[in-house]
């Protein structure tokens, strides 16, 4: 599976459900055994993300939202990137992160647009933001994976993943202005 998908011969999707037909197949794993593991919980979280963007963006709801980020941001760039860091962080612990990158872009692009400046550390900020789901299991469909079977409490991903935001959040405020320009 890996070989195929890093080859480009195949996207990743695809050589995914060449790996699980090999094993089904070869009796690796049974029809039952694989039906078991199925991870609903997570299915239904990335489910449910589908739709949000269209919604934000056709309602309007972005470009409110990046109006008060204007205001909280004020007209220095640097502030409104860590205005939409710190958004993107509360909303990937809270909803998964694919909704989250669906829901800030759109508002962190309407951001960029009324401070007349470029997207592309905003773009960067999302996309790092987006994956730092540490601090909730619910804000990413490994963690959810991993906190039953693993025995982890939410106060167990708190403590460790609060840190690591933090030093992911200056790292990458710092560095984006500076890689891409405003």
């Amino acid at each position: 599976m890996v070989a195929l998908a890093a080859s480009g011969v195949v996207t990743m999707l695809n050589s995914a459900l060449l790996a699980t037909i090999a094993m089904l197949i070869t009796g690796c794993r049974t029809m039952e055994q694989a039906w078991r593991n199925v991870q609903w919980k997570t299915i239904a979280v990335l489910g449910a993300a589908l739709g949000l963007e269209s919604a934000i963006t056709g309602s309007g709801l972005s470009a409110i939202i990046a109006q008060l980020c204007a205001v909280i941001g004020g007209r220095s760039p640097r502030i409104a990137l860590a205005v939409v860091f710190a958004g993107t962080i509360i909303m990937t612990n809270l909803i998964s992160n694919t909704a989250t990158a669906a829901f800030m872009f759109p508002v962190a692009l309407s951001l960029a647009q009324m401070l007349g400046i470029s997207f592309k550390p905003f773009a960067m900020i999302i996309m790092v933001a987006a994956s730092c789901a540490f601090i909730n299991p619910a804000g990413f469909h490994t963690n959810l994976m991993v906190q039953k079977d693993g025995g982890y409490a939410f106060k167990d991903f708190a403590k460790v993943g609060t840190p690591i935001t933090l030093i992911v959040g200056a790292v990458v405020l710092l560095l984006a202005p500076v890689v891409y320009a405003f």
